[in-house]
C-alpha cells in the first residue's frame, strides 16, 4: 500500500454566516458593504458558495503585468492556476452550473476591472478591514486589471509661477551650500537619514536646473520679468554641489563606507552592516556586523525593516547625479542596481532577490516590515507616502540611465533600465492607488472603506489587522498626518486628492497650530505643503519664508530644504474654490504667532551635546528610538527636558541611550528619576492606602491608578498621566501591608492553613499576590504563581505546593 500513489486531501470552508451574537458592529451591522451588495449568508449566497466549492488555486497561481507601449497604462494578471477536487463532497445542485472559480475582491480591484463578473445577478460582499470585500469570477481563471501608471518626471506639471521665482532663487543660494554631516559623507551611520538627506541635495539642484531653464534658456522676449529679480547660484557652486551629492552617494555602493552593504544570501537582499557609532565613527567593522545580531539598529534594515524608505531615497540620489552626469550613472549602474533589485526585482529569474521585496501585490501597497516582525498585529507599514516615493525614485532612474544608455547605443543596457523604469512606475502606480483608498479616509464616498466610528482622516499605520491613527514615534495627530504626506516630490500631485486634502486639513491645521513642536521638529513644512494643495500658495509662500533655518535640520525637517518647500507650495495645482480658511488672513503677518515653549521644555540635546548626537537618539530601542521616548514624557508627561532624559538614559535604557543621559553617575540618576516619580504620583494618602485601592501585588515600587480608565490598575512603574491611560496616581510602596479592618477580616475567615504554611523569605521573592485578597500562593504545579483567597486543594491536582503570603514578604 506504500507504493500506492499519494492523494492530496482538500478541505476548503467558507464562513458562512460571519454574525453570530449580533454585537459586532461590523460584521453584524455590515456599515461598509458595497452600495448594490447583499449580506452574505442571505438568500443564494450558500448555494453559490456550494456550486464553486470544488474549484481552488492552485500551486502554479501566478501573478504577472504587461506595460503597453506608451507606458500609460499596465495590465496586472492573476492567474489562479484553477484546479477541480477529482471527487466533491458536496456536488452541484440541480439546475447549477459551475462557471469558474470566485476569489473575494477588495475595493481597488472592483476600480481595476473593466467587467465586473459577479457569480450571480447579485453582488455579494462581505465587510473586510480595508472596506467590502466581494465576490468575482474570474475569466478563464484569470483576473486582468487594469492599472493607469503616472506620470514620472523631477519636475512638477507645472512650472514655478513668476510671483516665486524671486523667493526660489534667494533660498537657492544659501541651500545650493548644503553638504550632508561628515560622518555621512564618509558613509558612516544609518541609511535612513543619510538617504534623506541625499534626496534632499538632489532636489535643491533639480530646482536650480528648472529655475536656470526657465529664467536663462528663454529669449529676452520670452524670459520672465521676475527672472530680472533673481540671481541663481554661479557655475562653481553648481559644480561644487553636484561633487558634493556624487561623492555622498557613490560613497554607500562603492565598497569604501564606514557602514558597508552586505549581501545576505540567506534572505537574498543588501543589507547595511550597522555602525556602532561613537564620537562620529564607527566603532566596528566589516565583517563585525552588529546590524544582523540587532533588529532595532539602523531602523532594522537587516532584518528586512523599511528597506524601500531607506533605499528610495539612495536611489533618487543616484538618479540625479546620473541625470547630470551621465557617464557617472552607466559607470555604477550594477552597483545601483544592486539596491533596485533589492526592492524592486521585477523578475523570478533573478535568484539573488526576491520579487518586488515589500510590494502586497494583492492588497496593492508595500509592507514596511520585515522578518522580525513579532507584534501580534501582523505586519505593517506606517509612511504610504515615503513607499510611493520610493517606487518613484526606481522609475526615475530607470528613465535617466535609459536615455543614458541610448546616448551610446547601448542596447542591453537600454533594455534594462528601461525594464527598471516600467517596474517603477507599476508599483507606484499600485501603491499611490492603494494609499488613495485605504490610508487617506474620505467621509463622503459611494464604497466606505472604515466605520464612521473611525474619524480621523488618514491611516497613520496600516496593519494586517488593524488601522491605527498614530505613528511609531508619536501619537499627535499632525504627526500621523504628516507621515503620509512626505516627501514632498512631483508625484505628491497625484498622490493629494484636492477633495481629500480639503476634508483632511482643518484637523491638520488645528494639530500643528496647538503644539510648537510641530514648528520645531519641521512638521508643519507638511501643513504649509496642504495649505497650498487646498489652493493657498501665495499665502503658505509667505509663511515658509517664516520658518528658522534650524526646523530644517530638525528629525523632522531634515528631509526638506526651504527652496524644495517654496518650490512645493509655488507649483501647485490651481484651485477653482480653494478652502475657506478659519481667519480671514491672507498676508503671514496677520496670522497669531505660535505658541513658544521655554527652550527647558524642547529636546535639543539633553545638556550632552559632545555625545548626545541626532545618530544616539535615532537609535531604536523596543520599536521606539531614544528621541520618540524623550519626547513622549516632554509633550504627554510634562517632564523637563532634563527629567525626561534621565528617565530614558538614565533609567531606562542605559545601554542604548546612556549617551544622552546629562547626569554623571547612577546614584545622581536614580534620585532624580525618583523625585519625578514622586512628583507624577505622590505617596498615597491614609484614606487611600485603607481603601480598596490598596489591592496591588508588592513590587518593589507600587503604583495604582486612582482615576481614569486604568482605576484601580497596578504597576511597578509611575502611570503614564494622560487621559486614555490614567488621570492620577499614587504611590503605595510606604502604605501598611494590611489594614486593621482587613487583618480583622482576614482572620474572621476560618480557614485550615496546614496545605499552606508560611511563606519563606525565598518563596516571598516569586510573590505577586494581593495578600489581603488573595493570601496564597502556588508555589509548584500547574498553577504555579497563582494566588487564591483559600489554601489550595494538594489532592485535585491543580496546585502540588502552596505558601501563604505575609506582612514580612
Amino acid at each position: 500500500r506504500l507504493a500506492e500513489e499519494v492523494k492530496p486531501f482538500f478541505f476548503r470552508t467558507a464562513l458562512l454566516k460571519p454574525c453570530t451574537s449580533g454585537g459586532n458592529p461590523v460584521y453584524c451591522h455590515q456599515e461598509q458593504l458595497h452600495p448594490t451588495a447583499l449580506i452574505p449568508g442571505q438568500g443564494e449566497y450558500g448555494k453559490l458558495l456550494r456550486s464553486h466549492a470544488h474549484l481552488y488555486p492552485g500551486s502554479k497561481a501566478t501573478v504577472s503585468y504587461m506595460v503597453d507601449v506608451n507606458e500609460t497604462n499596465a495590465a496586472l494578471i492573476f492567474d489562479w492556476d484553477v484546479q477541480a477536487m477529482s471527487a466533491p463532497l458536496y456536488p452541484p445542485l440541480p439546475n447549477e452550473t459551475v462557471k469558474d472559480i470566485i476569489v473575494y475582491a477588495l475595493p481597488h480591484h472592483l476600480d481595476m476591472m473593466p467587467t465586473v463578473r459577479s457569480p450571480s445577478d447579485d453582488l455579494y460582499c462581505a465587510a473586510s478591514l480595508i472596506g467590502p470585500s466581494c465576490l468575482i469570477e474570474g475569466s478563464k481563471g484569470q483576473w486582468r486589471l487594469v492599472e493607469e501608471l503616472p506620470k514620472i518626471s523631477f519636475r512638477a506639471d507645472t512650472n514655478p509661477p513668476d510671483w516665486s521665482i524671486p523667493a526660489i532663487a534667494q533660498s537657492l543660494q544659501t541651500d545650493i551650500k548644503y553638504r550632508l554631516p561628515n560622518f555621512f559623507q564618509r558613509g558612516a551611520g544609518d541609511t535612513y537619514f543619510s538617504g534623506k538627506m541625499i534626496a534632499k541635495a538632489g532636489r535643491i539642484l533639480l530646482i536650480w536646473e528648472e529655475l536656470h531653464n526657465i529664467c536663462k534658456g528663454s529669449t529676452l522676449e520670452t524670459t520672465p520679468v521676475q527672472c530680472l529679480n533673481a540671481t541663481l547660484p554661479s557655475k562653481h557652486d553648481i559644480s561644487n554641489a553636484i561633487e558634493s551629492l556624487r561623492s555622498s552617494v557613490e560613497i554607500w555602493i562603492n565598497g569604501h563606507a564606514e557602514t558597508p552593504f552586505v549581501y545576505d544570501a540567506a534572505w537574498g537582499g543588501v543589507a547595511s552592516c550597522g555602525c556602532l557609532f561613537d564620537d562620529g565613527k564607527c566603532t566596528n567593522k566589516f565583517p563585525d556586523c552588529p546590524a544582523f545580531s540587532n533588529p532595532g539598529l539602523n531602523f532594522g534594515n537587516a532584518w528586512y525593516n523599511d528597506m524601500h524608505f531607506h533605499y528610495g531615497y539612495h536611489i533618487f540620489g543616484a538618479a540625479v547625479v546620473s541625470h547630470f552626469d551621465p557617464q557617472w550613472g552607466r559607470d555604477f549602474f550594477e552597483k545601483v542596481l544592486l539596491l533596485v533589485r533589492n526592492i524592486a526585482n521585477p523578475s523570478e529569474d533573478d535568484s539573488f532577490f526576491p520579487v518586488m521585496r515589500h510590494k502586497d501585490v494583492y492588497q496593492g501597497h508595500s509592507w514596511a516590515s520585515g522578518i522580525a516582525t513579532w507584534v501580534l498585529n501582523g505586519r505593517n507599514q506606517e509612511s504610504s507616502s515615503e513607499s510611493l516615493a520610493a517606487y518613484e525614485s526606481v522609475a526615475l532612474y530607470g528613465k535617466v540611465m535609459a536615455k543614458a544608455f541610448l546616448e551610446l547605443g547601448s542596447r542591453e543596457e537600454f533594455s534594462r533600465a528601461v525594464e527598471v523604469r516600467r517596474v517603477g512606475k507599476l508599483m507606484a502606480a499600485s501603491e499611490l492607488r492603494s494609499a488613495k483608498k485605504y490610508y487617506h479616509v474620505k467621509r463622503e464616498e459611494e464604497i466606505k472603506i472604515y466605520p464612521s466610528a473611525y474619524s480621523p482622516h488618514v491611516v497613520g499605520i496600516m496593519w494586517q489587522t488593524m488601522a491605527q491613527f498614530q505613528t511609531w514615534f508619536g501619537n499627535a495627530p499632525y504627526l500621523a498626518t504628516g507621515i503620509q504626506l512626505l516627501p514632498l516630490t512631483p508625484i505628491a500631485g497625484q498622490r493629494d486628492e484636492i477633495k481629500w486634502a480639503k476634508e483632511m486639513y482643518p484637523s491638520l491645521e488645528d494639530s500643528c497650530n496647538a503644539d510648537a513642536i510641530c514648528e520645531e521638529q519641521g512638521w508643519s513644512i507638511l501643513q504649509l505643503g496642504a495649505l497650498a494643495t487646498v489652493g493657498h500658495p501665495k499665502l503658505a509662500l509667505s509663511r515658509a519664508k517664516l520658518l528658522p533655518p534650524d526646523v530644517f535640520e530638525s528629525a523632522g525637517g531634515n528631509g526638506h530644504s526651504m527652496t524644495n518647500t517654496l518650490w512645493y507650495v509655488a507649483t501647485r495645482e490651481t484651485v477653482d474654490n480653494p478652502l475657506p480658511l478659519k481667519d480671514d488672513s491672507t498676508v503671514p503677518e496677520k496670522v497669531v504667532p505660535r505658541k513658544k515653549f521655554p527652550k527647558e521644555d524642547l529636546l535639543s540635546d539633553c545638556y550632552r551635546p559632545e555625545t548626545c548626537t541626532d545618530y544616539v537618539l535615532d537609535t531604536i530601542v523596543d520599536l521606539y528610538s531614544c528621541r520618540q521616548r524623550i519626547n513622549f514624557l516632554i509633550q504627554n508627561m510634562h517632564m523637563s527636558q532634563k527629567e525626561a532624559c534621565v528617565q530614558v538614559a538614565g533609567v531606562e535604557f542605559p545601554t542604548e541611550c546612556g549617551k544622552c543621559n546629562p547626569l554623571a553617575n547612577y546614584e545622581e540618576t536614580i534620585k532624580a528619576a525618583k523625585e519625578a516619580a514622586a512628583r507624577q504620583c505622590p505617596p498615597c494618602s491614609e484614606k487611600q492606602c485603607h481603601s480598596d485601592l490598596n489591592r496591588c501585588p508588592s513590587y518593589e515600587n507600587t503604583f495604582v491608578c486612582t482615576a481614569g480608565p486604568n482605576h484601580n490598575g497596578c504597576s511597578d512603574s509611575p502611570w503614564d498621566i494622560v487621559p486614555w491611560i490614567c488621570a492620577e496616581c499614587c504611590e503605595l510602596t510606604n502604605c501598611p501591608k494590611v489594614s486593621p479592618l482587613e487583618k480583622t477580616t482576614m482572620q474572621s475567615i476560618d480557614v485550615s492553613d496546614d496545605n499552606c504554611p508560611k511563606c519563606t523569605k525565598e518563596q516571598c521573592k516569586s510573590n505577586l499576590c494581593p495578600m489581603q485578597v488573595a493570601p496564597y500562593l502556588c508555589i509548584e504545579g500547574d498553577s504555579t504563581g497563582g494566588c487564591s483567597t483559600r489554601p489550595w486543594s494538594i489532592l485535585n491536582g491543580q496546585c502540588q505546593e502552596c505558601c501563604k503570603v505575609h506582612s514580612d514578604c
